[in-house]
């Protein structure tokens, strides 16, 4: 996105004129709403130090904030006096140039000021000067072996398959060449095993490598696992460190003290030295994509990194992106394909259950407590319980119930913030609204008629764990979403008695679909399928193949054979039979001719534009406003690209603000960044207002 930077023109002791010093670009971190970087001037004895990278301490107004140094700047006319920076804070820069590069990248392509940018991946908690000096030494974190002392070794032992895989991408490391490998393998078939055995050549090199993983569970397990081959020069980086650890973390980075690096996106930016391999493990997942502030996705920015650092990245899935595989078997990517599980470990069965045929609580032969579960899932749970075994529960919709509807009028309680319902939340006795987190009592009575009864409708996370004790109570049940693990390490501790065999059945939300392997987990039981099928969503079937494949590939793990019981109300859809025979080649010419019919990607590319206003009438005409702009941009209302739009948002309220959006789609990516650019333009400031908003979202995962 093209900026103008600006100028803190503010009389102070300060200013200094502009002919006698050099001028920089400075983000601030965090960075203003709506504005780009800052010009200050750099006085004559911080010009050393003052360059590209490099954290400082700047005026603004009548106090100080910390930005970083992005560039140099054009000169300002002559009579506008430009403030000094007033200190330092690194010896050397925090953030290498190829990092801020990406930061550039980033900031066009995504139509953001790249001070969003760094603002979103930098951290932005600076240390007292004690503190800073304890960071960038590397006292306040227990010590890295030196860089030139080898590795622990470990033995990796690989299938033939697994081998061939490996070596195609070392040889693109050991040529510091730039490629996209898809490694396509079935779940279990060893994908981690393949890209460790990368990483291991990369670190003999002394060059460095970055795992990505989609989320901070799944990051420690596969941080503990690099660790068994890299020994402790591996370095875990999330949100969820402590600002001093997370800072340190960033200093071992840059002095190349870390040899591998894992985490979720945000890591993707973190300043490796002479990096050799990217790998994002799960490239399909969708919490890749930054659903606030810069809409960045972190798998195609690890493309861009690789890029920049001329090294091989690894797509990694057993259900890839349609858009990935699209590029794999275009010639784009370059395929990679694990066919097969290890010798004596088969893929699990997985059997279509018609829930129209499930008892339900109306017809007296069950309770509503067991309604849930069809006859050959309780079987199957008992079998499995019988052999100890254990059993793994998926539903992707965590409390009691999904909403509460009055008995009286039949009117559900909604949020009064956002159009939605409110969920139930039975231990809470409190009604929950997961957008915007308002709460009321569950026992108020109906807002339309005053009815004091109300009944929960679709069953939760925490309503199958105690229906589980209700048709079970010999048996161990435990819940795995996001309600039950909010507490620091109550999801290591959960896993952990998992894994240990404390738990005989584990009912749990998306969480449980990745990163556990289990060879105990010889059940899976997917109680409702439809919930991801009938999201208003062109993504829907694909995400409930991966779904449904995923959750599924944790069974069988070990020697014991695996069952998947997947209950349905469309055990007819192309989706969810592809999930059964596992095969992903009939997902993918289902989902390819779809997505070339309709024009949605990987044909054309998508810029979802929305409106938001507190006022839903500013709203419309504000989106109605923007979109002739759009317009006026495109030129022909047929061409490519178009405008479609713009409509009420899918969910028209939320968090009070009304929402309305419009879709720009085309195959010129350049042409679409630059019509909604003239739209912003003439909006103007009201992009970041407390009254209305604009948020662009390129290659948007979901349109809600």
């Amino acid at each position: 996105m093209t900026e103008r930077g600006e100028i803190d023109t503010c009389e102070s002791s300060g200013s200094r004129p502009n002919a006698d010093v050099a001028l920089v670009e400075v983000a601030l971190t965090p960075p203003i709403p709506g504005r780009g970087y800052l010009t200050y001037a750099v006085p004559e004895e911080l010009r050393q130090q003052a360059v590209a990278g490099v954290r400082v301490r700047v005026p603004l107004g009548r106090a100080s904030r910390t930005g970083l140094i992005v560039g140099e700047a054009a000169a300002p006319p002559p009579t506008v006096a430009v403030r000094a920076i007033l200190e330092c804070l690194d010896a050397e820069p925090f953030l290498d140039r190829q990092v801020l590069e990406l930061c550039r990248w980033a900031a066009g392509y995504y139509l953001a000021p790249i001070a969003e940018v760094i603002g979103t991946v930098v951290p932005t908690h600076i240390p007292r000067r004690r503190r800073a000096r304890a960071v960038e030494t590397g006292e306040c974190a227990a010590p890295i072996p030196d860089p030139s002392r080898p590795l622990p070794a470990s033995s990796l032992t690989l299938t033939p398959e697994q081998e061939r895989a490996a070596r195609a991408i070392v040889t693109e490391v050991s040529a510091q060449c730039f490629r996209v490998f898809l490694l396509f393998g079935v779940t279990g078939s060893g994908k981690t095993d393949v890209y460790l055995a990368a990483a291991r050549a990369a670190v003999e090199q002394r060059r460095s490598v970055l795992i990505l993983t989609p989320e901070i569970g799944l990051a420690h397990e596969t941080a503990e696992r690099a660790r068994a081959a890299f020994g402790p020069r591996v370095l875990l980086l999330h949100s969820a460190l402590a600002p001093g650890e997370r800072w340190a973390a960033w200093a071992r980075a840059g002095r190349g003290e870390a040899m591998v690096a894992v985490g979720p996106r945000s890591a993707l930016f973190v300043p490796l030295t002479n990096l050799g391999l990217i790998v994002v493990d799960e490239e399909h997942d969708q919490a890749y994509k930054q659903d606030e502030g810069v809409r960045y996705h972190g798998r195609d920015l690890a493309v861009i990194r690789a890029r920049l650092a001329s090294c091989p990245v690894v797509l990694a899935s057993a259900t890839p992106s349609v858009e990935s595989f699209h590029h794999a078997t275009s010639g784009r990517y370059t395929l990679l394909e694990l066919r097969d599980r290890p010798p004596g470990r088969q893929l699990p069965e997985v059997s279509l259950v018609d829930a129209r045929d499930t008892p339900d609580a109306a017809d007296g032969r069950t309770t509503r407590a067991s309604a849930w579960c069809s006859t050959g899932l309780r079987d199957a749970i008992q079998a499995a319980a019988a052999r100890h075994e254990q059993t793994l529960l998926f539903l992707n919709r965590r409390g009691f119930a999904h909403f509460v509807q009055c008995l009286a009028c039949g009117e559900p309680v909604r949020c009064t913030e956002c159009s939605v319902t409110l969920t139930l939340h039975a231990a809470r006795r409190a009604l929950v609204c997961h957008h915007c987190g308002l709460s009321r009592p569950a026992d108020q009575a109906c807002q339309r008629c005053g009815a004091p009864v109300s009944r929960g409708r679709a069953p939760g996370t925490e309503q199958i764990e105690g229906g589980l004790g209700h048709l079970f109570p010999d048996l161990r049940a435990a819940r795995m979403d996001r309600d039950s693990t909010t507490r620091r390490g109550a999801q290591a501790r959960l896993l952990r008695a998992w894994h240990d065999g404390e738990i005989d059945v584990l009912v749990g939300t998306q969480m449980v679909t990745k990163g556990i392997d289990n060879p105990r987990v010889t059940l899976v039981g997917v109680l409702d399928a439809d919930i991801s099928l009938n999201q208003p969503d062109f993504r829907a079937a694909e995400r409930t193949f991966q779904l449904v494949s995923q959750v599924g590939g944790r069974a069988g793990r070990g020697e014991a054979p695996g069952l998947v019981v997947v209950q349905t109300l469309r055990p007819e859809h192309y989706s969810l039979r592809a999930a059964a025979a596992h095969d992903y080649a009939a997902l993918f010419a289902a989902e390819i001719e779809y997505r070339r019919s309709l024009g949605y990607p990987p044909f054309r590319r998508l810029i979802n534009v929305r409106v938001e206003a507190r006022d839903p009438l500013a709203a419309e005409r504000l989106a109605r406003d923007f979109a002739a702009t759009v317009r006026s941009a495109l030129g022909s209302p047929a061409g490519d690209p178009e405008l479609v739009g713009p409509a009420p948002a899918p969910i028209e309220r939320l968090r009070g603000w009304y929402r309305w959006q419009a879709l720009v789609r085309g195959t010129r990516s350049s042409a679409m960044r630059r019509a909604v650019e003239h739209g912003l333009r003439q909006i103007g400031g009201v992009r970041g207002s407390r009254q209305a908003r604009i948020v662009v979202d390129v290659d948007p995962c979901s349109m809600l």
